[in-house]
């Protein structure tokens, strides 16, 4: 059976076209535990559930405890479900002690093993059981470039729409956690009435991100080297930290893509707006902040502004700075680097 896609995945589930084993990995825990919740779900009923359907956590579990738990034959159904969430727990010198159940995996036994942030060794014997007998899928990080992609889909699929300025402009304040992203459309969801569009107006007033003061204008004050503004926006995630998620860590990631978006405007002058947005994984409706922080930060500066980055880095981590806040060493940091 091997690799499967997540719509095959989930197709297959709704047939009720099951698998003995299921291993759910990767970086992006959003969708591993999508499939894990659509199999807690749809494979037992209600009543069924409470003698069929067990969940385990690899930090709390032994290899042992969970080999016995598949074994045991369901009570009055079909089918009895043993998830191990977390399989990461497990002590990575006894994971591998799996393979006792998965090389000959019960009828009768659903079996779901889930690692976050986390995959198999493609090489070891207990991968190669979960190809040979079972599915696997692989859980991958979108791309930044393809985010604003995503949340058009998401929000389309949900029955409301939005265009394209205003998906770019939630990807850029929100980042690529779709965990996030899906928890924040919902407080969207539950006050808009289905069909309807989804603003910038009202993603301020639901969601709570300001249009004056989030992430998305921070990098464009440090892109047009306007200090003050980039300052008042700190200020303002330090005494209204509810609902911004800002940290200087997240800053620091934020503004090493953003630099290197510019490094690539760079590269390719000659080239359409249309081609040079695609290029950057840039909505050509927001270029022009770019082509303006372009002016202000040239090649030469921009590797200075990287290595900036690089050295903060390692400063809140403690190596090279004895500072008290985050407020004081973002402040250091984009003082650095609109000078």
């Amino acid at each position: 059976m091997a690799a499967k896609s997540l719509a095959d995945i989930k197709a297959d589930i709704q047939r009720r076209r099951f698998s003995p084993l299921y291993l759910l990995q990767g970086e992006e825990p959003y969708f591993i535990d999508q499939l894990t919740d659509l199999l807690e779900k749809s494979v037992l009923t209600e009543s069924e559930r409470s003698f069929n359907q067990t969940v385990l956590y690899g930090k709390d579990v032994t290899v042992e405890e969970v080999i016995a738990s598949a074994r045991r034959y369901p009570m009055m159904s079909e089918f009895q479900v043993v998830i191990l969430r977390e399989a990461q727990g497990i002590h990575h010198t006894k994971i591998d002690e799996l393979t006792t159940y998965t090389d000959a995996p019960s009828g009768s036994t659903i079996f779901v093993m889930a690692l976050k942030n986390k995959s198999l060794d493609k090489r070891k014997k207990l991968y190669k059981s979960f190809a040979t007998n079972g599915v696997i899928f692989q859980s991958e990080k979108i791309r930044d470039d393809k985010m604003p992609a995503w949340i058009g889909q998401y929000v389309k699929d949900q029955g409301f729409k939005i265009n394209d300025e205003t998906c770019f402009f939630l990807k850029e304040c929100l980042g690529n956690n779709l965990e996030r992203v899906v928890n924040e459309l919902s407080k969207l969801a539950i006050n808009l009435k289905p069909g309807s569009d989804i603003t910038r107006q009202q993603i301020e007033t639901f969601i709570g991100i300001n249009k004056d003061f989030n992430l998305f204008e921070l990098q464009n004050a440090i892109g047009r080297k306007d200090l003050l503004k980039a300052y008042q926006i700190i200020r303002y995630f330090n005494e209204y930290p509810k609902g911004n998620d800002y940290s200087v860590h997240g800053l620091i990631g934020l503004l090493y893509g953003y630099f290197n978006k510019l490094l690539i405007y760079h590269s390719l002058k000659g080239l359409s707006d249309q081609e040079i947005g695609s290029s950057m994984g840039v909505n050509p409706y927001f270029l022009k902040d770019y082509q303006q922080a372009a002016r202000h930060f040239n090649v030469p500066r921009l590797k200075r502004a990287i290595r900036t980055l690089l050295e903060f880095n390692l400063k809140i981590n403690g190596i090279g700075t004895a500072y008290t806040t985050e407020e004081e060493l973002s402040q250091e940091l984009i003082y650095k680097l609109t000078q």
